[in-house]
């Protein structure tokens, strides 16, 4: 089985409009047989809207950190964390990133929104 290409996009979920598509704002279930090697939290356990997601910090934990690169195995509902200086200089902003639906063949979206950790 191929790995898709990967095609950053930022905020925006990219739909293949050949596929049934998902709800807005919901991360596409990690159905690729390569997803059995990486670990991450339940989507279920993510609140997500236009620009942020919620989460508890066990699940912030379960999340692989890729600040400078991405992972490797591009494939739908991947998700890893980003932390990034925010504008000041000082404080850490963190981001959920996800590979999720292109509307080009063979590709992925590249998704993401601020976390805010509740616990």
């Amino acid at each position: 089985m191929s790995q898709k290409n990967i095609m950053e996009t930022g905020n925006s979920y990219g739909v293949d409009t050949s596929l049934s598509k998902p709800p807005p704002n919901t991360i596409p279930p990690m159905t690729n047989p390569l997803g059995g090697h990486w670990d991450q939290p339940s989507t279920a356990n993510i609140l997500i809207d236009d620009t942020h997601a919620m989460m508890s910090s066990l699940d912030f934990d379960k999340l692989a950190e890729y600040n400078t690169t991405f992972p490797s195995g591009v494939y739908d509902g991947k998700m890893w964390k980003r932390i990034n200086l925010a504008d000041n200089g000082v404080d850490k902003v963190s981001w959920l990133c996800w590979f999720g639906p292109s509307d080009k063949p063979d590709q992925c979206s590249i998704n993401s929104r601020e976390i805010l950790i509740c616990d």
